[in-house]
């Protein structure tokens, strides 16, 4: 009441008017971001999809696991200066590792 005594009639209705239509254009770009979140969300979706289907299929454990170690073996041959001791040799494993790493996710 206070701002319509104030105003006036037709500058109320002026106020109102432009307050209806800040309403419905806000509403509008609103509606249009959320559009655009939509189709942007549609088409990442599309882009996995597609990703996902050119990978080999997940049972392939040969593509997915690897295997690989290190062995190292000391040696050594000794032979005596006179033909009263027999030669000797000896190997023993020095080091043995084994490495097994497996691909869990592609991406």
């Amino acid at each position: 009441m206070w701002l319509h005594q104030r105003l006036g009639e037709p500058d109320m209705k002026k106020i109102i008017v432009i307050i209806i239509l800040s309403i419905l254009i806000f509403v509008a770009k609103l509606a249009q971001a959320e559009t655009l979140s939509i189709n942007q969300l549609q088409a990442k979706l599309a882009e996995l999809e597609t990703k996902i289907s050119q990978q080999p299929p997940a049972g392939n454990l040969i593509n997915k696991l690897t295997v690989s170690g290190l062995m190292e073996v000391e040696a050594s041959h000794t032979q005596a200066f006179d033909n009263a001791e027999d030669d000797t040799s000896d190997a023993s494993l020095a080091t043995f590792e084994l490495s097994m790493e497996a691909l869990v996710n592609a991406n």
